[in-house]
């Protein structure tokens, strides 16, 4: 079964949800010269880091799962687009 983000986003309901402005907490980042990817360093709340890398160390799932999403700005609603 294929569930779309708009359908998951509802699911969870938005009062467990937390969002996190990538440019807001973007702390560092490296474009390298060559090849598709680079990174990003991004700040988050110390107990989901904790989560994170006891996953990354363990494989156990973490209590709360971060998705990174990418929007075109136009298709904002013009309220949004100053994020």
């Amino acid at each position: 079964m294929k569930t779309t983000l708009t359908e998951m986003l509802v699911a969870v309901g938005d009062e467990n949800l937390k969002f996190q402005r990538l440019a807001a907490t973007l702390v560092g980042g490296e474009n390298p010269s060559k090849g598709a990817t680079g990174r990003l360093t991004v700040a988050v709340e110390k107990p989901l880091v904790s989560q994170a890398l006891r996953q990354m160390v363990t494989g156990r799932p973490a209590e709360q799962v971060g998705l990174l999403v990418w929007i075109p700005r136009d298709k904002l609603p013009a309220g949004l687009r100053e994020l």
